[in-house]
């Protein structure tokens, strides 16, 4: 077996041990309170890089904010990220994202991404699910650059609307990916 197959078989077995880690069940207090600070301070990353953004954010029924998506990848490949649901500019869920894609791809970078739940009809599906995902997509990736942003609306999902931005690091492919969004329980210890 090659270098590059035994990586690959390594990755993959990462990805399988990830989606058997149970997501935690009890955050504590001090983890929230930073979890919400980041998903803030994301937030006004994007007014300032994006200001086009803040009526479309205003007038939504919800967003969820997860201000750190870290991804690596080498052929196989997988990001996770948590982060806070608002409504109204209230917090009333905590949830985790995780992504696994596969492709002729190589690197790492971190993202912050935003969904924009511009109806309350996407709002309510997202929220009664226990397990959301968004669809397959395709993405060719170059270069990541600090000031790159993308924008995204899903064919499959109306009244959802994706942006990523704040990227930083390198990747270079193309790959087919999907996302899964779990909610946290939110209870302290």
């Amino acid at each position: 077996m090659n270098v590059q197959a035994r990586f690959s078989a390594f990755l993959a077995l990462i990805g399988l041990l990830a989606l058997s880690l149970p997501v935690p069940s009890s955050a504590n207090t001090n983890y929230l309170a930073e979890l919400e600070r980041q998903s803030n301070s994301a937030l006004l990353y994007l007014y300032d890089t994006m200001p086009e953004t803040r009526p479309l954010i205003e007038e939504a029924a919800g967003i969820l904010i997860i201000p750190v998506v870290t991804k690596a990848a080498f052929v196989f490949g997988g990001a996770y990220g948590e982060g806070v649901l608002k409504i109204k500019n209230e917090v009333v869920d905590y949830y985790a994202s995780i992504q696994f894609n596969f492709g002729l791809q190589a690197g790492t970078h971190q993202t912050s991404q935003i969904l924009i739940f511009t109806d309350e009809a996407a709002l309510e599906q997202f929220r009664q699910s226990q397990n959301f995902v968004v669809g397959a997509r395709s993405d060719f990736v170059m270069l990541d650059q600090s000031n790159s942003h993308s924008v995204n609306s899903w064919h499959d999902r109306k009244g959802m609307i994706g942006i990523t931005f704040a990227k930083s690091g390198l990747l270079f492919g193309s790959s087919l990916s999907g996302t899964k969004f779990s909610r946290l329980d939110k209870g302290t210890s």
